[in-house]
Protein backbone atom coordinates (compact mmCIF):
# COMPACT_ATOMS: atom_id res chain seq x y z
CA UNK A 1 0.00 0.00 0.00
CA UNK A 2 2.79 2.33 0.94
CA UNK A 3 4.59 1.39 -2.86
CA UNK A 4 1.57 1.99 -4.47
CA UNK A 5 1.78 5.92 -4.09
CA UNK A 6 5.59 7.29 -3.64
CA UNK A 7 4.50 10.67 -3.55
CA UNK A 8 1.60 10.17 -0.45
CA UNK A 9 2.12 11.43 2.65
CA UNK A 10 1.43 8.90 5.65
CA UNK A 11 -0.25 11.29 8.63
CA UNK A 12 0.31 9.74 12.38
CA UNK A 13 -3.36 8.83 12.15
CA UNK A 14 -2.60 6.79 8.95
CA UNK A 15 0.20 5.30 10.63
CA UNK A 16 -1.25 4.51 14.01
CA UNK A 17 -4.43 2.74 11.78
CA UNK A 18 -1.99 0.66 10.03
CA UNK A 19 -1.00 -1.20 13.00
CA UNK A 20 -2.49 -4.47 13.31
CA UNK A 21 -4.16 -5.75 16.90
CA UNK A 22 -1.51 -7.48 19.43
CA UNK A 23 -0.67 -11.13 18.39
CA UNK A 24 0.79 -12.34 21.58
CA UNK A 25 0.18 -11.98 25.62
CA UNK A 26 2.74 -9.07 26.61
CA UNK A 27 5.35 -10.57 28.53
CA UNK A 28 5.36 -14.25 27.25
CA UNK A 29 7.28 -14.16 24.33
CA UNK A 30 9.88 -11.99 22.14
CA UNK A 31 9.33 -11.37 18.54
CA UNK A 32 10.45 -8.61 16.33
CA UNK A 33 7.84 -5.92 15.32
CA UNK A 34 7.80 -3.08 13.41
CA UNK A 35 5.01 -1.95 14.47
CA UNK A 36 5.78 -1.59 17.54
CA UNK A 37 9.13 0.47 16.86
CA UNK A 38 6.56 2.95 15.31
CA UNK A 39 4.36 2.91 18.60
CA UNK A 40 7.35 3.48 20.56
CA UNK A 41 8.16 6.79 18.45
CA UNK A 42 4.66 7.76 18.87
CA UNK A 43 5.62 7.44 22.98
CA UNK A 44 8.43 9.48 21.80
CA UNK A 45 6.65 12.25 20.23
CA UNK A 46 4.10 12.58 23.12
CA UNK A 47 6.41 12.79 26.04
CA UNK A 48 8.57 15.26 24.17
CA UNK A 49 5.60 17.04 22.71
CA UNK A 50 7.42 17.09 19.57
CA UNK A 51 8.16 15.48 16.06
CA UNK A 52 10.01 12.65 16.11
CA UNK A 53 12.54 14.02 13.85
CA UNK A 54 12.80 17.36 16.21
CA UNK A 55 13.37 14.30 18.76
CA UNK A 56 16.18 12.63 17.26
CA UNK A 57 17.67 15.52 16.09
CA UNK A 58 17.58 17.76 19.97
CA UNK A 59 18.16 14.76 21.96
CA UNK A 60 19.85 12.07 19.80
CA UNK A 61 21.96 13.37 17.57
CA UNK A 62 23.06 17.22 17.93
CA UNK A 63 24.64 16.58 21.45
CA UNK A 64 27.00 13.80 20.13
CA UNK A 65 27.86 16.53 16.89
CA UNK A 66 26.87 13.93 14.40
CA UNK A 67 25.54 16.19 11.66
CA UNK A 68 25.38 13.16 8.62
CA UNK A 69 22.16 11.95 10.41
CA UNK A 70 18.77 11.89 10.21
CA UNK A 71 14.95 11.32 10.38
CA UNK A 72 13.72 11.96 7.33
CA UNK A 73 10.36 13.86 6.79
CA UNK A 74 8.66 15.85 4.46
CA UNK A 75 9.87 18.46 5.90
CA UNK A 76 13.52 17.58 6.07
CA UNK A 77 14.81 16.91 2.64
CA UNK A 78 17.24 14.56 2.66
CA UNK A 79 21.03 16.38 1.42
CA UNK A 80 22.14 15.44 -1.75
CA UNK A 81 24.46 13.36 -3.39
CA UNK A 82 22.30 10.77 -2.91
CA UNK A 83 23.37 6.75 -3.34
CA UNK A 84 20.73 5.22 -5.12
CA UNK A 85 20.52 1.90 -6.73
CA UNK A 86 21.03 1.25 -10.38
CA UNK A 87 18.62 -0.79 -13.07
CA UNK A 88 17.77 -4.47 -11.63
CA UNK A 89 19.22 -3.75 -7.69
CA UNK A 90 16.07 -1.19 -6.77
CA UNK A 91 13.86 -3.78 -5.26
CA UNK A 92 10.46 -3.31 -5.42
CA UNK A 93 10.27 0.16 -6.15
CA UNK A 94 10.88 1.92 -9.98
CA UNK A 95 13.99 3.92 -10.66
CA UNK A 96 12.14 6.83 -11.25
CA UNK A 97 10.44 6.65 -7.65
CA UNK A 98 13.97 6.85 -5.59
CA UNK A 99 13.81 10.59 -4.09
CA UNK A 100 10.10 11.61 -4.84
CA UNK A 101 9.30 14.14 -2.12
CA UNK A 102 13.32 14.53 -1.26
CA UNK A 103 13.54 11.91 1.12
CA UNK A 104 14.69 8.19 0.11
CA UNK A 105 13.41 5.99 -1.12
CA UNK A 106 10.60 8.12 -0.92
CA UNK A 107 8.12 9.83 0.76
CA UNK A 108 5.82 7.25 1.34
CA UNK A 109 7.63 4.82 2.83
CA UNK A 110 9.39 7.35 5.04
CA UNK A 111 6.57 8.64 6.53
CA UNK A 112 4.84 4.95 6.92
CA UNK A 113 8.04 3.19 8.24
CA UNK A 114 7.41 6.25 10.24
CA UNK A 115 10.81 6.21 12.96
CA UNK A 116 12.61 3.83 10.44
CA UNK A 117 13.00 6.31 7.92
CA UNK A 118 16.45 7.67 9.15
CA UNK A 119 19.68 8.62 6.40
CA UNK A 120 22.89 8.62 6.99
CA UNK A 121 26.23 8.67 6.24
CA UNK A 122 28.36 5.54 6.83
CA UNK A 123 30.98 7.84 8.94
CA UNK A 124 27.64 9.75 10.66
CA UNK A 125 26.36 6.57 11.57
CA UNK A 126 29.69 4.96 12.63
CA UNK A 127 30.09 8.05 15.31
CA UNK A 128 26.75 7.34 16.11
CA UNK A 129 27.27 3.58 17.73
CA UNK A 130 31.15 4.91 18.94
CA UNK A 131 28.43 7.48 21.30
CA UNK A 132 25.79 4.36 21.66
CA UNK A 133 28.72 2.17 23.12
CA UNK A 134 30.71 5.24 24.83
CA UNK A 135 28.29 6.49 27.32
CA UNK A 136 27.69 9.42 25.27
CA UNK A 137 23.84 8.57 24.85
CA UNK A 138 22.71 6.21 27.54
CA UNK A 139 23.29 5.33 30.82
CA UNK A 140 25.01 2.29 31.95
CA UNK A 141 21.47 0.89 33.00
CA UNK A 142 19.56 1.41 29.73
CA UNK A 143 22.74 0.23 28.43
CA UNK A 144 22.65 -2.92 29.76
CA UNK A 145 19.08 -3.27 29.34
CA UNK A 146 19.59 -3.37 25.48
CA UNK A 147 22.74 -5.92 25.54
CA UNK A 148 20.94 -8.54 27.34
CA UNK A 149 20.08 -11.07 25.01
CA UNK A 150 17.72 -13.75 24.62
CA UNK A 151 18.10 -16.72 22.11
CA UNK A 152 16.29 -16.42 18.78
CA UNK A 153 13.43 -17.90 17.85
CA UNK A 154 14.37 -20.97 15.85
CA UNK A 155 17.40 -23.02 15.38
CA UNK A 156 18.12 -21.84 11.97
CA UNK A 157 18.54 -18.24 14.01
CA UNK A 158 21.68 -18.27 16.19
CA UNK A 159 21.58 -14.99 17.18
CA UNK A 160 20.66 -13.23 20.34
CA UNK A 161 18.35 -10.42 20.38
CA UNK A 162 18.47 -7.50 23.19
CA UNK A 163 16.42 -4.53 23.23
CA UNK A 164 16.59 -3.06 19.65
CA UNK A 165 20.12 -4.16 18.97
CA UNK A 166 21.33 -7.96 18.10
CA UNK A 167 24.47 -10.10 19.59
CA UNK A 168 26.53 -11.71 17.04
CA UNK A 169 27.60 -15.29 17.46
CA UNK A 170 31.82 -15.06 18.90
CA UNK A 171 32.54 -17.38 16.17
CA UNK A 172 31.09 -14.78 13.34
CA UNK A 173 33.54 -12.06 14.26
CA UNK A 174 36.00 -13.37 16.87
CA UNK A 175 35.05 -11.01 18.96
CA UNK A 176 32.63 -9.98 21.68
CA UNK A 177 30.02 -7.93 19.11
CA UNK A 178 26.98 -6.17 18.70
CA UNK A 179 24.98 -5.11 15.65
CA UNK A 180 22.07 -3.54 14.25
CA UNK A 181 21.16 -3.74 10.67
CA UNK A 182 18.52 -2.18 8.56
CA UNK A 183 16.94 -2.79 5.41
CA UNK A 184 14.41 -0.69 2.99
CA UNK A 185 13.61 -0.30 -0.46
CA UNK A 186 16.92 -0.63 -2.84
CA UNK A 187 19.36 -0.56 0.37
CA UNK A 188 20.78 -2.92 3.04
CA UNK A 189 22.80 -1.71 5.89
CA UNK A 190 24.57 -3.43 8.76
CA UNK A 191 26.14 -1.68 11.59
CA UNK A 192 28.85 -3.68 13.81
CA UNK A 193 30.08 -2.80 17.14
CA UNK A 194 33.15 -4.52 19.26
CA UNK A 195 33.36 -2.66 22.23
CA UNK A 196 36.53 -4.76 23.90
CA UNK A 197 38.14 -3.56 20.76
CA UNK A 198 36.99 -0.10 20.40
CA UNK A 199 35.89 -0.81 16.90
CA UNK A 200 32.81 0.27 14.80
CA UNK A 201 32.39 -1.10 11.36
CA UNK A 202 29.41 0.22 9.15
CA UNK A 203 28.50 -0.92 5.52
CA UNK A 204 25.77 0.62 3.29
CA UNK A 205 25.03 -1.66 0.32
CA UNK A 206 22.50 0.42 -2.21
CA UNK A 207 20.59 -3.00 -3.15
CA UNK A 208 17.91 -4.97 -0.60
CA UNK A 209 19.39 -7.97 -2.14
CA UNK A 210 22.84 -7.72 -0.75
CA UNK A 211 24.39 -9.25 2.04
CA UNK A 212 25.81 -6.30 4.36
CA UNK A 213 26.98 -8.34 7.09
CA UNK A 214 29.12 -10.24 5.01
CA UNK A 215 30.28 -6.88 4.10
CA UNK A 216 31.02 -5.84 7.53
CA UNK A 217 33.04 -9.45 8.14
CA UNK A 218 34.88 -8.70 4.74
CA UNK A 219 35.87 -5.41 6.15
CA UNK A 220 36.87 -6.46 9.44
CA UNK A 221 39.10 -9.09 8.40
CA UNK A 222 40.53 -6.96 5.58
CA UNK A 223 41.77 -4.41 7.98
CA UNK A 224 42.92 -6.94 11.13
CA UNK A 225 40.49 -6.51 13.31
Amino acid sequence: EARADCGHVWSRSEVRRSIPSPNGTPGTSIQYSNPTYKLLGLAVERLTRMPLESAYEELEFAPMGVSGILEQAPSRATPKPWALPIAGHQGSLELAAYGTGKTLPCVSLTTFSFQNGVAATAPSLARWGWGLFSGSLLDLNSLNAMTTVQAGDSSDDPDLYGLGIERIPDSYFRALAYAAAGSQAGYKSFMAILPERQVVAVCFINDDAADAQAGVKELLATLGT
